[in-house]
């Protein structure tokens, strides 16, 4: 007796599990039917998702938790089988941004965020990490950053970090691929007042760490590996901070000062190894005190004439490859007779004669060694021009020379809107017989 019971309850179990099969078949119809991107390998679906994420020009539109609309976070709502390709698709957890004043009240609840970035970090795998924490002037819960950071620092390739040093500057987690970090901070930061005077050991385990940039922050606030940065942007340094910066840090290829100002006593020094220097607003005051033998690239915006910049761009010149800067009239035109190896420059002259002046020297046939390796030339905001200067100076580098001299690949000029210069007749013409020959040549007002 308890046989046949056991077997018609074997039975029974059976036909349950049928129906099952049967209806989650038909579900599966159903759903292919209704929504056919379901019936998508998984593979295919997650490569989609990952299109989805907002470009790091929306990163201002807030933290990630907070826009429930946006990917990643949408994708965990749509239905189950997209929340489980969203949780197994670790690229698309790999930036998160918590802008600290705009995190609701019960993300900060105690045990709510540390949850929260435990499931972050667990979704994203082992896929490198992009952080970014803070937000002007923001008061989060004391244990949020160091909480954060302990959580993401073996997980974390590029840092931006916007809070006060008083939440971070006990902690010293492992930073062991930080790769990339920048530190803002709002309004004058007073040494003295963190860290009682002492440099903050927060990034000091970062053997990896090379590239850095510091806004309100002078360099002595940190205590890192100097000597093995590549990469560093400053804000609103004294020449004194930035001439012991490039004496701490002799491995720096790449650099750019932002607003630097004048300091007493300042002394000089020729760094050997520096590639690429960006002076932007006011960094004519650093050139008195540079020697820079092999760099490549100089990028600099000078408002006004200064006595110091033509003495370090001759001092420079000997291995300069790219140049951007002003035109005239701080940029005198026989400052480019020394510039015999520089390949792309880039100018916004002021003055239509200046142009007229500059095109007349590029014209090769009466001025063969000015500029002999130009391959890209770009002016903006000037005048349009009399393209009778203009044709015969491209024309004379369409081809390379036989000293070795290069052919220009591409000119770009424009103007401010309103002005009208449409090429006409027969300069028309020999601009579009350049552009089919393979130069590249863009002539317009600028948006």
């Amino acid at each position: 007796m308890l046989s046949t019971v056991d077997e018609i309850r074997s039975i029974s179990r059976s036909n349950t599990l049928e129906d099952e099969l049967e209806q989650q078949f038909i579900q599966q119809r159903l759903d292919d039917i209704v929504c056919p991107i379901l019936s998508l390998p998984p593979e295919v679906t997650s490569e989609i998702f990952i299109w989805c994420l907002p470009g790091s020009s929306e990163d201002h539109l807030g933290p990630t938790l907070k826009r429930p609309l946006r990917a990643p976070i949408l994708l965990l709502h749509i239905c189950r089988i997209w929340r489980f390709i969203a949780i197994s698709t670790p690229p698309l957890w790999t930036n998160l941004h918590l802008k600290l004043p705009s995190l609701p009240g019960r993300f900060l609840e105690s045990g709510t965020y540390q949850k929260f970035l435990s499931d972050w970090l667990a979704r994203s795998g082992a896929c490198p990490l992009t952080l970014n924490l803070g937000g002007l002037d923001a008061e989060p819960d004391r244990l949020l950053i160091p909480t954060a950071l302990n959580h993401f620092a073996s997980h974390t390739q590029i840092l931006n970090l916007n809070v006060k040093p008083g939440y971070y500057k006990d902690h010293t987690p492992d930073f062991s691929i930080l790769q990339k970090l920048t530190l803002s901070f709002s309004g004058v930061v007073d040494e003295a007042e963190i860290n009682d005077g002492n440099p903050i050991q927060t990034f000091i385990a970062a053997p990896q760490l090379r590239d850095i940039s510091l806004v309100n922050a002078p360099p002595s606030l940190l205590a890192i590996r100097w000597e093995q940065l590549t990469v560093f942007g400053g804000e609103m340094l004294s020449s004194t901070e930035c001439i012991a910066l490039l004496r701490s840090a002799p491995s720096l290829v790449e650099c750019t000062f932002y607003s630097p100002y004048l300091a007493p006593n300042t002394p000089s020094i020729s760094h050997v190894g520096l590639k690429s220097l960006t002076n932007v607003e006011d960094g004519d005051v650093l050139f008195p005190f540079l020697t820079l033998p092999t760099l490549q690239t100089l990028d600099i915006a000078v408002f006004h004439p200064s006595e110091a910049v033509l003495p370090f761009i001759s001092r420079s010149t000997a291995s300069l490859l790219k140049f951007s800067g002003p035109g005239s009239p701080e940029l005198p035109l026989n400052s480019f007779f020394s510039m015999r190896v520089l390949t792309h420059l880039q100018l916004e002259p002021l003055e239509s004669q200046y142009v007229v002046e500059l095109l007349g020297l590029l014209n090769r046939a009466e001025n063969p060694t000015f500029l002999p390796q130009l391959r890209a030339l770009d002016l903006f905001s000037c005048s349009p021009y009399d393209y009778e200067v203009l044709v015969p100076a491209l024309s004379s580098r369409r081809t390379r020379t036989r000293d070795g001299g290069a052919r220009l690949r591409s000119f770009h000029q424009s103007w401010e809107t309103g002005f009208q210069a449409s090429p006409q007749g027969d300069t028309d013409i020999a601009l579009k017989e350049l552009i089919e020959g393979g130069m590249e040549i863009e002539l317009g007002p600028w948006l």
